[in-house]
Parts: structure tokens; sequence; C-alpha cells
């Protein structure tokens, strides 16, 4: 594989994975609503609060930069690994570069594609759930985004789930093929060797029957 290809490919999954983090945060502590200069929320003609921006579809994902986002927003800094508290490294908006769609759509970035996928559907649940709440619907439509968003987030989860299993099985499956073919290795490297320890007693017998024993004439 050319080097130049695994670079690029390289910075295709880094971009994903910054998207990803990014979004993950959002799902956890909400969409930031759009300001404007002086850090007022901006509203539409309706007078409803307006969310900034976040990914819809894969084509809004892959041209995702920090250009798409208000002032306050761009300022947004993520910590890369929460749950470590020895990495500090962080993912900024800033971070953002575009993302060829042709390259996503390769059959091996198949799993990414499908992380990219769930993510999107996520956060679009949780913007509904959002503009639902901050605009006073009735209760009942409330509850229902509720119940939407909670239910996005079992499957994925339960998908999450599905997936670690499939791979943990093809591990055990290969394992498991891999110490089969060991043992029929080990097998016939004995039954080659038996071969070989026989075949050179057979030839012993021959060279002493061709060669007489020192001092005993050939009977002519």
């Amino acid at each position: 594989m050319p080097k130049v290809f695994e670079t690029a490919r390289a910075a295709a999954v880094e971009q994903v994975e910054i998207r990803l983090i990014i979004l993950k945060h959002m799902m956890e502590a909400g969409i930031p609503w759009r300001t404007g200069p002086g850090g007022k929320v901006e509203r539409d003609e309706r007078g409803e609060a307006i969310l900034d921006f976040v990914p819809r579809n894969f084509t809004d994902f892959a041209a995702w930069t920090a250009a798409k986002h208000c002032a306050a927003v761009q300022l947004l800094e993520i910590p890369r690994n929460k749950d470590d508290a020895h990495d500090k490294r962080t993912v900024k908006l800033s971070d953002l570069r575009k993302i060829s769609r042709t390259t996503l759509n390769q059959t091996y970035h198949e799993k990414l594609r499908k992380r990219i996928d769930t993510a999107i559907d996520l956060i679009k649940a949780q913007a509904a759930r959002q503009l639902e709440k901050e605009n006073k619907t009735s209760q009942i439509e409330e509850l229902t985004v509720e119940v939407t968003y909670l239910r996005k987030v079992v499957i994925a989860q339960e998908q999450e789930a599905r997936d670690s299993r499939q791979e943990a099985l093809k591990a055990t499956t290969a394992l498991r093929k891999e110490k089969q073919l060991r043992l029929r290795n080990e097998a016939k490297l004995k039954s080659d060797y038996a071969e070989l320890q026989q075949q050179n007693i057979e030839l012993l017998k021959k060279f002493a029957q061709a060669v007489p024993l020192k001092g005993v004439p050939r009977s002519s």
C-alpha cells in the first residue's frame, strides 16, 4: 500500500474521530445555541431559539468545518479522552477539515461509516429534543420526543454491543482455527519424523548387508 495513500487514509480517520468526539460531547452536554456578537441567543421569525450547527446528513458531516459555527461555539474545546485524567489532549472545532465523501464510502471504511450514520441519527434526535423543550411545546409532545431520543440511544447501544460480540466471536473462531492448524502441523511433523526414522533404519540394514564386517571375507 503506497505511503501517500496510508497517510490520506489516516488523516480521514482522524477527522472522523474528531467529529465523533464533538458530537458525543454535544449529546451529553447539549447542542449549543447559536448566539450573536453580544452573546444573545438568536431566534427565527417565529421567535424560537436556533441551535448552532450540527450535521444532519452524511454530506453535512463530510463538509463540516468551524466556519459553520457561531463565534462563541468556535471556542469550544473538548477533552479527547475524558475518562483518562492523565490525557490532557483536547479537540477543537478549528481542528475540523473537510473530508472526501468518496473516501469515506470505500468498503474498508464500512465500520466507520456505520458509526457516522449512528452519530448523525442521534444528534438529530438530540436537536429535536432540545428544540421541543426550549420552545415550550405541550407535555405530550415533549415526552414523545424524549421517548424517541431514548429509544434511539438504546438502539445505538444495542448495535454497539452486537458489533462487540461479533468481533469477539471472530477473534475466538480465528484462535480456534489457528490452534487446530498448529495441532495438525505438529501431528504431521511427528508422522514425518517417524517415517524418516523408519527409512533410516531400513537404510542402515541395507548398508550393513552391502558392506561386510571387517575381517570377514565376502563369500564368492
